[in-house]
């Protein structure tokens, strides 16, 4: 019990711990995917939204450039008419409410700028006037999408759109130029939910590298910033890289372990990214672990005392029951020791081996040897018994029963020679003492003297012998016959 005590708290100690470590594994999985479905919901929204305000921009430019209420005062405005210009920068104005167009701008059919609703704002560059001039040759809007604009030092968004007239000639460009960071980007990087750590960022990708183009929360990056990315599991953007949306828990642009949703903007090589560090995932899990390390404690320290309870309970019992054993025991060998001592005949027991164990008084009478002197000797030098008609030894009963451990009888003139050489006629049994599984224990030797029965037998035959001898003899020879008879009977005695 010494050995199973802590074998059976290490194995409990493991089944808990194990126990422990899948409760844990299984909440960990059921935040990372609650995590997971948050971050799809909203870069899917977030993404949902750039697209519908890049169709609402480009819808607002062929508008703006195809509207019969436009199209006329654009006419004059490049015809060089201020009064139109004031009323058509006076409308625009309206529309441009809540940082919605950073400026709108009119190009006359060579480039030059003819009209500017916030004219001290920095003109237009070449590659601007290039796109809107091929816009014109297409007839289509065109964007000139996230660039960085080296007059403003920031980072535009540009629509060109060809202005006809009734007759489809080309008259002017509509140029409709966007701060992202006074309108999308703020929408962009809004997060519906409270967060430390979660944020919403804007990438272009270019091949192998992405350029950032929104903010970012933990890095003053500037806009079109280009990282190079090596295709490797760990880095959250160089998965986005690979497919068009998707999940993955690996590293940012800081180093930080992070879980990620990407969802890629349609029509373009924008991809919107949606990201929260795993420590934040994963927060309420370090108090759950604490929990479920203590719980496991606990529960490890109740069943140790329940077991040290039950193993100090159950040694209690076994000592009781071995007390009890003991003296039941102890009883039955009193018991024992009180039949063997007060029996009328003499009793000798042996061990296995024939040595003596215990001899009752009538025995120590009869063989002349104490018990003290004969525990442990060999029965037949105590116990040594003759054939009385020869003289010859005879075979000790009690060997024959060790031998085939069956109950043995002594044959008739059997004498005892006793420790001081008398001869003791006696009549005996052995029998097997075995214990309940029929193991043999020892012996037991019950014995008897036949001096009474003898005694008796040769006075009847004397007084026999005598009323024979008075029935043919005078009285004066029988008495004389009868007197040396007795004297002879006696002498034999003696």
């Amino acid at each position: 019990m010494k050995w199973q005590l802590p074998l059976l708290l290490g194995f409990l100690a493991v089944v808990f711990l194990y126990l422990a470590y899948a409760f844990y594994e299984h909440e960990r999985d059921t935040a990372q995917q609650k995590k997971r479905y948050e971050l799809e919901a909203i870069s899917s929204l977030k993404a949902a939204q750039v697209l519908q305000w890049r169709q609402e921009r480009m819808s607002e430019a062929e508008y703006f450039s195809t509207g019969d209420v436009f199209r006329p005062m654009i006419e004059r405005i490049v015809n060089g008419d201020q009064v139109v210009a004031q009323t058509y920068r006076e409308r625009l104005m309206r529309i441009m409410t809540n940082n919605r167009y950073h400026n709108i701008m009119l190009l006359d059919t060579r480039g030059n700028l003819a009209f500017a609703v916030y004219p001290t704002v920095h003109g237009v560059d070449d590659l601007t006037k290039d796109m809107a001039l091929e816009s014109v040759k297409a007839d289509t809007v065109r964007i000139r999408d996230f660039f960085y604009c080296e007059n403003c030092k920031r980072l535009m968004y540009q629509l060109m759109a060809p202005v006809l007239d009734l007759n489809g000639k080309p008259v002017a460009m509509l140029i409709l130029d966007i701060n992202p960071s006074d309108y999308i980007f703020p929408y962009i990087q809004t997060w519906p939910l409270q967060s430390q750590t979660a944020e919403n960022y804007l990438i272009r990708v270019l091949g192998d590298s992405v350029e950032f183009l929104s903010p970012l929360r933990f890095a003053e990056i500037r806009s079109m910033a280009i990282a190079d990315l090596p295709f490797a599991e760990e880095n959250s953007i160089s998965s986005a890289i690979r497919s068009t949306s998707g999940s993955a828990e690996g590293y940012d642009y800081r180093g930080v372990s992070v879980l990620s949703y990407w969802q890629s903007i349609e029509g373009t090589s924008l991809v919107l990214m949606s990201e929260v560090d795993t420590r934040e995932v994963y927060s309420t899990l370090r108090l759950l672990s604490f929990l479920t390390a203590g719980l496991v404690l606990v529960l490890l320290i109740a069943m140790s005392l329940v077991l040290v309870w039950y193993h100090q309970r159950r040694k209690k019992r076994l000592f009781e029951a071995l007390y009890l054993q003991t003296a039941r025991l102890h009883e039955a060998q009193e018991e024992f020791s009180a039949i063997i001592y007060s029996i009328g005949d003499g009793v000798i027991t042996t061990d296995k081996e024939g040595r003596v164990k215990r001899m009752n008084p009538i025995a120590e009478k009869w063989t002349g040897w104490s018990e003290s002197d004969a525990v442990g000797m060999d029965v037949e030098a105590c116990f040594p018994i003759f054939n009385e008609t020869d003289g010859s030894v005879m075979g000790n009963p009690i060997r024959k029963v060790l031998l085939d451990g069956s109950i043995q009888h002594l044959a008739n003139h059997t004498v005892l020679v006793n420790r001081r050489g008398a001869s003791v006629p006696i009549a005996d049994s052995a029998a097997p003492i075995k214990d309940k599984e029929g193991t043999l224990l020892g012996t037991v030797l019950v014995f008897r003297t036949q001096q009474e029965e003898r005694l008796r037998r040769q006075l009847l035959e004397f007084r026999l012998t005598i009323q024979d001898f008075f029935q043919t003899h005078d009285f004066q020879e029988a008495l004389r016959f009868g007197l040396e008879s007795v004297a002879h009977f006696f002498k034999a005695e003696q």
